[in-house]
């Protein structure tokens, strides 16, 4: 059965004030498409940087979220054992050299608008970066601490937005969802579903079982403020009703303390693997 928490973390005006400034500060044509009517600003890109060094509210929440006391908070409200971890900002205070950051600067663009030598130029800079992430990696395979960093987006989704039942990749050690804007009273769908896995392979189930096989066990729907945390292990399942009839996005922020090398100690004993798309953060 999944375990997870719910409480109102930000008052409304605090919420408004975030998305006052998304708005201001962010582009919508510099986000990620991904999952189908959800826009996504990864916390290790530029553009998030840009919204950081502009808003100060996003500075206050961003320090919050990303700290050893919001974790340490996490792991009691979820009753996590205690473990040797340490944050270790490889992701998300990583500073591009200088020399690099007109290649890297590429990953923005669309391939029609860049020069054949500059496609070149970054397939071998996307092969260095996933290099230097491995060799990272094989450093602290043996370490007796876990290597956590905190890897969030900022989402909007829109209609035909939907997620069917699934766990989180192996990776995600604790995960949150705090929701920015209220779901209008027009439209359907949107609300966060959990679920407890009811099928025959109870001890090691699959990462996305049929729905047949889960019971739903909370509806959550988004409202200004709200944080949901959860334990990510082989029965956090969960799933996002479609959404259908609004006329505007569900604005919220995604995120999980993600373990960096080595094992997830949540998953000590499932044989069934989902990796962790790293490729989206390097």
């Amino acid at each position: 059965m999944i375990k997870f928490h719910e409480e109102i973390l930000l008052d409304a005006q605090t919420s408004d004030s975030l998305v006052i400034d998304l708005q201001r500060y962010g582009n919508k044509d510099r986000l990620s498409a991904i999952h189908g009517g959800r826009f996504a600003l990864p916390n290790t890109s530029d553009e998030f940087k840009h919204l950081l060094s502009k808003s100060k509210p996003w500075r206050e929440i961003y320090r919050k979220l990303s700290s050893t006391e919001f974790l340490s908070t996490c792991m009691e409200h979820l009753d996590m054992p205690s473990v040797r971890a340490e944050l270790n900002p490889y992701f998300s205070q990583r500073i591009i050299p200088q020399k690099l950051q007109r290649v890297d600067s590429l990953k923005s663009k669309r391939i029609q608008e860049t020069s054949l030598s500059g496609i070149c130029a970054y397939l071998i800079y996307s092969l260095w970066k996933r290099f230097c992430f491995y060799l990272f990696r094989l450093r602290y395979w043996f370490s007796k601490k876990i290597q956590l960093d905190i890897l969030l987006d900022v989402s909007q989704s829109e209609n035909g937005y939907v997620r069917e039942i699934h766990r989180d990749s192996d990776s995600k050690y604790v995960v949150f969802l705090l929701y920015l804007t209220d779901l209008s009273e027009k439209g359907e769908g949107g609300e966060l579903n959990l679920f407890e896995y009811t099928g025959e392979l109870k001890h090691d189930p699959e990462p996305r079982p049929a729905p047949e096989n889960c019971a739903l066990m909370r509806k959550i729907t988004p409202t200004k403020g709200k944080l949901i945390i959860f334990k990510n292990n082989h029965e956090a399942f969960h799933s996002v009703s479609e959404m259908s009839g609004y006329d505007e996005g569900r604005i919220f922020c995604q995120g999980a303390y993600t373990v960096l090398s080595g094992a997830n100690p949540n998953f000590n004993k499932s044989t069934r693997k989902l990796k962790t798309q790293w490729q989206l953060y390097l």
